[in-house]
């Protein structure tokens, strides 16, 4: 008997097919498709063959070539999962490449002639209804800080959180670069990367406003609002800096 479990990323289908699998008796094994590639991944597979060792799996690893593959004996097989595998065999030095699916659908052949049940776990690629359900249920992505500075200078509106957000992380950079600025006069490490945000700063800025510029003059009603909205927030931005020197010129 062939089984095939299809879902999403993070969909549980591999702990209904492990239900599945302990639903049978004995032998039961597990064909592992992922390929080790450093020390962190054959760590992961150790652990995760512990794992299943607790519950009587007899793990088998299979990455490539799974017409090859010969079970130690007759029993339950879940094989996890289908998508590693023809990634596998599509790239890797050693695979089918372009006779994939003939090997692939071979291996599978062979594997429930060989076997009491056959459980197939897979990536769920042709429908994204659940998906979808998932994605709609998650709340909205937080803009991130770059999104609401582009947002703020086109004169679109920002939630409190939002504000409080941007507010915080400029005030935090303006702070580092304070610090900066004093390590500078005794640092030269300091002073030469002073000099390097300093220039770096102004030639970002020079392109940001020449690039405004130039959709704004193609005649981009949204790029000339923008402008516009740069603009008038450069003249506050000067009339508040000459207010307040003139302020510390009374005082």
């Amino acid at each position: 008997m062939l089984t095939l479990v299809l879902g999403g990323a993070a969909s549980g289908k591999s702990a209904y097919a492990e239900s599945l699998v302990l639903k049978t008796g004995l032998p039961r094994y597990y064909l592992a498709t992922m390929q080790v590639w450093d020390a962190e991944c054959a760590a992961r597979v150790e652990k995760h063959r512990k794992m299943r060792a607790q519950k009587q799996f007899e793990t088998l690893e299979c990455p490539l070539h799974l017409d090859r593959l010969a079970l130690p004996d007759r029993g339950t097989v879940l094989l996890e999962d289908l998508g590693n595998l023809v990634a596998n065999e599509l790239y890797s030095p050693g695979g089918a490449v372009k006779h994939t699916a003939e090997a692939v659908l071979a291996g599978l052949e062979r594997l429930a002639a060989g076997c009491d049940e056959l459980i197939v776990v897979s990536n769920e690629v042709f429908s994204g209804a659940w998906y979808e359900r998932q994605k709609a249920a998650q709340p909205p992505k937080p803009r991130t800080l770059k999104e609401l500075a582009a947002a703020q200078v086109a004169g679109q509106p920002l939630t409190p959180e939002e504000t409080e957000r941007l507010e915080a992380s400029r005030s935090r950079k303006k702070n580092a670069y304070q610090e900066l600025k004093a390590q500078a006069e005794t640092d030269p490490a300091a002073a030469a990367e002073l000099a390097r945000r300093r220039a770096y700063h102004s030639e970002a800025t020079k392109k940001s406003r020449q690039k405004m510029y130039e959709e704004a003059a193609a005649g981009n009603p949204a790029a000339q609002a923008r402008y516009e909205n740069f603009l008038a927030a450069r003249r506050e931005n000067y009339h508040r800096k000459k207010h307040d020197e003139k302020g510390e010129q009374i005082a």
